[in-house]
């Protein structure tokens, strides 16, 4: 009798552990990204029709890839305090075949249209064009895109947050804590277990 009650409990904490570690490893189905830009967005494209679009992190394109069209950029709107505050790209979620141009509203934060907010486009070319965003209300940044892709959202606005750095594959803090989190409670749940199995052997 003592050896089946030990057995079963051991099979529970094994199961439990499995359970959690299981839990805390799984990736969130959508993770929101970091930085000003939002992963939530919409397109229409010059049809009308209206695309599933999300906006992530490109995995290859970095800060290096806008610095001369940033330079430029500084150049001719004469403004020093211009810089690139968040690097994004939007692909589509499902199917179609949008009409280019098209236009893609997403969220931001950090900024208003009182700054001085442009988009530098990266085409699939290679080559950087400059977009001025045709609006910028209640968070919800609109501009004209003539493909989807990579870009770089550039503002002078001082209080701007750094560029987003979630990386495909990377670990976020909240998951590193949730880790944590679990093998303490194994570690935990272990010990309880073997203090009940000494118990029953007494």
């Amino acid at each position: 009798m003592k050896k089946t009650l030990v057995f079963l409990l051991t099979l529970a904490l094994a199961v439990t552990a499995s359970a959690m570690v299981i839990s805390a490893a799984s990736p969130a189905v959508s993770p929101e990204r970091e930085g000003i830009i939002g992963s939530a967005a919409t397109a229409v494209d010059g049809n009308g029709d209206s695309y599933n679009i999300t906006v992530i992190t490109p995995s290859d394109v970095d800060e290096s890839d806008f610095e001369d069209a940033l330079e430029d950029l500084q150049e001719t709107e004469k403004n020093d305090n211009l810089n690139i505050v968040d690097i994004a790209e939007v692909i589509i979620t499902g199917t179609g075949d949008p009409s280019f141009p098209i236009t893609v509203s997403f969220n931001v934060s950090g900024i208003s249209s009182s700054d001085h907010n442009y988009i530098l486009f990266r085409k699939s070319d290679g080559s950087i064009i400059t977009i001025k965003p045709s609006s910028l209300a209640n968070g919800v940044m609109k501009a004209e895109f003539p493909e989807l892709g990579a870009f770089a959202l550039v503002s002078d606005k001082g209080a701007a947050a750094k560029p987003g750095e979630s990386k495909p594959g990377a670990t976020s803090p909240k998951t590193g804590a949730q880790t944590a989190g679990v093998a303490l409670l194994a570690m935990i749940s272990a010990l309880a277990i073997g203090y009940s199995a000494k118990k029953i052997f007494e």
